[in-house]
């Protein structure tokens, strides 16, 4: 099993990984619930927060 990226983000902001186990990730929001979603969920999110994404190609 590969290591998973600890940050991902999505719409609403950072993800923190926690554990990854039979295809699914826990992961939650800072001061948040945890909850879970599938390893393809999270290897779909972006490893930068939307901003920086955008911005990446303007030095």
């Amino acid at each position: 099993m590969s290591e998973s990226p600890k940050i991902k983000y999505d719409n609403s902001g950072p993800l923190h990984f926690m554990v990854q186990k039979s295809g699914w990730v826990m992961c939650r929001r800072m001061g948040e619930i945890p909850f879970v979603m599938t390893v393809k969920e999270w290897n779909a999110l972006s490893s930068v927060p939307r901003g920086e994404a955008a911005n990446a190609g303007n030095t």
